[in-house]
């Protein structure tokens, strides 16, 4: 008679009860493992969409992410080439910036349900996968893609419709090459993990899908030769490596130095058991990815987040003496993976565009008609450069996911002191108009540097909101 590998209980006698924790015998867990899905919903609510409200409620815009801004400023003229960003280009028209937040919240929160259907086809560990995705769905990272226009969303959707398509008994799991041929379409960070989990899927399953395998390895030889695809696509911002893995360094997104630890103790527990290996190998490449990008930290923080869910297992699942301690302990791990995502929530509003830059960009047109050229660029600092083009509907100086070249003279611009080196950049490249946010203010020095050449009076002052500002340079 069948059984579930991870638990080694009777299949039919599983269907008869209710699910029950075996690590916490607590009615509040098994509560969650009764009702997987509106816990999930729940969570989603509480740690993602309340922070939204709030930044609705001020009036902010509610993309936060660069990446979210490329997209939009991008799909505004859709061409043959860019045939795919049609559908964002329709829904630009129809909605507003804001209410545009519909559809990453839809994209994350089908991917939630879809991933805990395709976890009951797979029998997977019911405890392990609500300990995994509440890790993800707390972490800084997940939310920072969960709630903006991510391609990351779109790429974890089409994954998990391939396999649950491949879990089809008859011939209806070939039509799992569709979403797995779309999702290696955008970047190689992307397709090798595809390949690495269609892979594993083999190794660990006696039906093996070689076909799909070999068809999907060719589709991504194609788009990496043909296509000429990016590693990553990205980066959107300019970070270092350290404080964007470790959410409470300051960084955009990452994960706790809490989960950090509870990932080692999975890590060096689990290295022994035969069913892990594959995630060790995802692990040693989403290191190397993410040092090579630092863009492809969303797919290491997914891996340290199973991992991070292994060790709290690995912890409760021995025995204890003290039934009192074990209590205390799971009360210590719980505010240490809830404190780093409260304080990130806490500085969310510290990023991306405010209400005065929103205000401010998008009535800038009318004060430079006549001014400056419709070709002259604007330069503002590298993360703001996407949501600056967007809103003005002008090119930016600089991006960071292209022209890494100019970051050169993008540091020379912001901390030069002496005109005779930021001037011929400006004039070399058409720069006739610097964007300063509130956030500019707050970072960059007043005493040296870009804001200390705006005293120059080749600089002009025409435009400010708050403490937002557009000068001209003549």
């Amino acid at each position: 008679m069948t059984t579930l590998p991870f638990m080694n209980v009777n299949v039919k006698l599983l269907m008869k009860m209710k699910n029950k924790s075996l690590l916490f015998n607590n009615k509040y867990f098994n509560y969650i493992l009764n009702y997987p899905y509106l816990y999930i919903t729940l969570l989603f609510f509480i740690f993602n969409v309340i922070p939204i409200l709030i930044n609705l409620f001020s009036g902010k815009p509610l993309f936060i992410s660069g990446e979210s801004y490329y997209h939009l400023y991008f799909a505004q003229e859709v061409t043959w080439q860019t045939f795919y960003y049609y559908p964002l280009n329709l829904l630009d028209k129809l909605l507003s910036v804001n209410l545009m937040i519909i559809v990453p919240l839809l994209l994350s929160l089908t991917s939630l349900y879809l991933y805990l259907w395709l976890a009951k086809k797979k029998n997977f560990s019911l405890e392990l996968t609500m300990l995994f995705l509440t890790i993800l769905i707390i972490s800084p990272s997940i939310f920072f893609n969960l709630t903006n226009l991510s391609i990351h969303l779109l790429i974890v959707l089409l994954t998990i419709c391939g396999f649950l398509l491949l879990c089809k008994e008859s011939r209806l799991r070939y039509f799992s090459l569709i979403p797995f041929i779309l999702a290696t379409v955008f970047d190689l960070t992307s397709s090798i993990v595809i390949i690495l989990l269609l892979s594993a899927e083999i190794y660990f399953n006696k039906r093996k899908n070689y076909a799909i395998l070999i068809i999907t390895f060719i589709a991504v030889l194609i788009n990496a030769i043909i296509f000429k695809l990016p590693f990553v696509i990205g980066p959107f911002y300019l970070g270092k490596h350290l404080p964007e893995l470790i959410s409470d360094f300051g960084g955009l997104g990452g994960i706790s130095f809490f989960t950090v630890l509870l990932a080692l103790i999975g890590i060096g527990t689990m290295w022994k058991k035969r069913s892990f290996i594959s995630a060790y190998f995802f692990l040693l490449f989403t290191i190397i990815a993410f040092i090579i990008n630092i863009q492809a930290l969303f797919y290491l923080v997914i891996t340290l987040s199973f991992f991070a869910a292994v060790g709290i297992k690995s912890i409760f699942q021995r025995k204890w003496t003290l039934n009192s301690l074990k209590k205390f302990t799971f009360f210590i791990v719980t505010l240490g993976l809830i404190f780093s995502t409260l304080a990130y929530l806490d500085r969310i509003d510290e990023f991306g565009p405010s209400k005065e830059d929103q205000q401010l960009l998008t009535l800038m047109e009318e004060e430079l008609e006549g001014t400056v050229e419709d070709e002259d660029k604007i330069f503002s600092l590298p993360e703001e450069s996407y949501f600056v083009s967007y809103f003005s509907n002008r090119d930016s100086f600089y991006y960071p996911h292209y022209k890494k070249d100019y970051r050169e003279n993008v540091n020379l611009i912001i901390s030069s002191t002496n005109i005779m080196n930021t001037f011929p950049i400006l004039e070399g490249n058409d720069v006739n108009v610097i964007y300063i946010s509130e956030h500019s203010k707050r970072t960059l020095p007043s005493e040296n540097g870009l804001l200390f050449l705006l005293r120059n009076e080749r600089f002009k002052l025409i435009q400010s909101s708050g403490n937002a500002e557009v000068w001209i340079f003549k």
